[in-house]
């Protein structure tokens, strides 16, 4: 359990933190920090800021009562496959001119991370704790 509620704690802090800077920043994060000459609007970088922190506090409930809930974990783990899929699709279909493509492989990476870093931990969780 112990890798499961170190991985769930690490998604917690990043998610927590990014999401944060985009409820704050959202246009100086994505146009100056991150380089991307197109963004949606600062309300919908703010809405997906809220929704990520929302996010990261269930990640803080799941770790709380983790020797009862840790499957619900799977629930992280779609989510950070999923980030993980979208953000290698968008750099190989076409950024817009003068945006750069670093920030989206490097939230490929940190996803897809986290998401094995999470089955990892399931796994072992399942051995420790099997349903039955």
């Amino acid at each position: 359990m112990s890798l499961l509620r170190r991985a769930l704690s690490l998604g917690a802090v990043l998610l927590a933190a990014s999401s944060v800077a985009l409820l704050i920043a959202p246009g100086w994060l994505t146009e100056h920090l991150l380089d991307q000459s197109e963004t949606p609007g600062d309300v919908w970088l703010r809405l997906l800021g809220a929704s990520g922190f929302s996010l990261a506090l269930v990640h803080v409930l799941i770790v709380r009562k983790l020797d009862d809930l840790w499957w619900w974990t799977w629930s992280i783990v779609v989510f950070d496959l999923l980030v993980a899929v979208i953000t290698v699709v968008q750099p190989l279909a076409g950024l817009p001119d003068g945006s750069a493509a670093w920030p989206w492989w490097v939230a490929a990476g940190v996803s897809a991370t986290l998401a094995g870093l999470c089955v990892a931990g399931l796994a072992g969780a399942g051995q420790e704790r099997p349903f039955a």
